[in-house]
């Protein structure tokens, strides 16, 4: 009755090995499926406000408004450059611009995703409009003289 009982434990455990490496087989199929499945990670996202320091084409450089360092982008025929809320050509982004770009690290280059150009500003750049200092600076006609 020994030699019996051994037996049949001897033949549950060699079942219940191969039916657990079975599973574990399964377990590691399963997991190569999912993995195909899953959708590539995409790249991390970075962002910069600032203002242009040169832009053409191919390129544009921002002048970061946090620690005034010089960021070159990138561009790609997919980035987008958006001004008053239409699409422009990355030639069209006006110098001295205030802009934010979201840029991804491919290898070791900055590339833009997307550059929104923030509307000019009236009276940028020497535009010669007077300031309301400017008024108080200028001599005003005296009360008692105007009278």
């Amino acid at each position: 009755m020994k030699k019996i009982t051994a037996a049949l434990l001897g033949l549950g455990a060699v079942a219940f090995l191969l039916v657990a490496s079975g599973y574990a087989q399964m377990d590691e199929e399963q997991q190569d499926e999912q993995v195909q499945r899953q959708p590539q990670a995409l790249p991390e996202r970075f962002e910069v406000s600032g203002q242009v320091a040169q832009a053409d084409g191919n390129s544009v450089e921002i002048i970061n408004q946090q620690d005034q360092f010089a960021v070159p982008l990138r561009l790609d025929s997919e980035a987008r450059v958006m001004m008053n809320g239409e699409q422009i050509q990355p030639s069209e982004i006006p110098n001295c611009a205030q802009v934010e770009a979201q840029y991804t690290l491919e290898g070791n280059e900055l590339v833009a995703q997307q550059i929104t150009v923030s509307s000019p500003q009236r009276g940028v750049g020497g535009a010669g409009e007077q300031t309301d200092e400017q008024d108080r600076m200028e001599p005003q006609p005296d009360d008692e003289s105007t009278r």
